[in-house]
């Protein structure tokens, strides 16, 4: 276990480097919009969830390829527990602002969109990371099992993505044929496309990792002595 002042840095570390991120895409947000308001700021509230998440998942990838990050690999964790209280944050002021829409028909009618439900499954998910990683679980499940457990955390890409064309669908097509109002991307279209990015950096590692297992085999297996029919003949005699 991290002593209480080392993660206490590590908390407000994280929380900072999301603070630059924030302020990064709410000027992003404001040259592809023309103007940024409240509504402007709870979406890139998501979209910064988005970031810390995918930095959160590719730290562990990049350490596999490097070990210049090896010292910083707690910053996976804080990264990813900061990138879920922002979409908490998201969520609270969605339903504190259109309560009829995004409380009272999900929740006390039972009427959902698509969009909501691919939502809630994605909060259920990142949800679950949380609780997993609390420095406890790996003791209480062994540390083989917590690992593969991490590893559920991609499958958000597949609840995420689809939800960003659901609702951004016609802006990405009218950027992508050239009629958009703005020449810079849609953000929700960057967020998949980081999204993308990590789970193929991901999938990159196996088959290097393996080939690796391969070369060193190679290596270390010892040449096998060809013996020819003269020398044997020779031994014969």
């Amino acid at each position: 276990m991290l002593p209480k002042e080392i993660k206490i840095r590590f908390w407000k570390n994280s929380f900072y480097w999301s603070l630059g991120f924030l302020t990064l895409w709410s000027i992003y947000y404001y040259f592809w919009q023309g103007f940024y308001n409240f509504g402007s700021f709870i979406n890139a509230l998501a979209g910064i969830s988005a970031v810390m998440i995918a930095i959160s998942f590719a730290f562990g990838t990049f350490t596999f390829y490097t070990d210049f990050l090896d010292t910083k690999l707690a910053y996976r964790k804080y990264f990813g527990l900061v990138g879920y209280w922002y979409a908490m944050l998201h969520v609270s002021l969605l339903a504190a602002l259109h309560p009829q829409e995004n409380f009272v028909n999900p929740v006390l009618k039972g009427i959902i969109t698509q969009d909501q439900q691919l939502g809630a499954i994605a909060m259920l998910i990142l949800t679950f990371m949380t609780v997993i990683s609390h420095e406890k679980v790996p003791v209480l499940i062994s540390p083989k099992l917590w690992r593969n457990s991490l590893r559920l955390g991609y499958l958000i890409y597949i609840v995420f993505i689809p939800r960003a064309i659901l609702l951004d669908g016609p802006l990405w097509s009218a950027w992508f044929e050239g009629v958009s109002e703005s020449l810079l991307l849609p953000p929700s279209l960057i967020a998949s496309i980081l999204g993308i990015l990590v789970i193929v950096f991901r999938l990159s590692a196996p088959p290097i990792k393996f080939f690796k297992k391969s070369l060193i085999r190679v290596k270390t297996t010892p040449p096998v002595k060809v013996t020819s029919s003269a020398e044997v003949h020779t031994k014969g005699l």
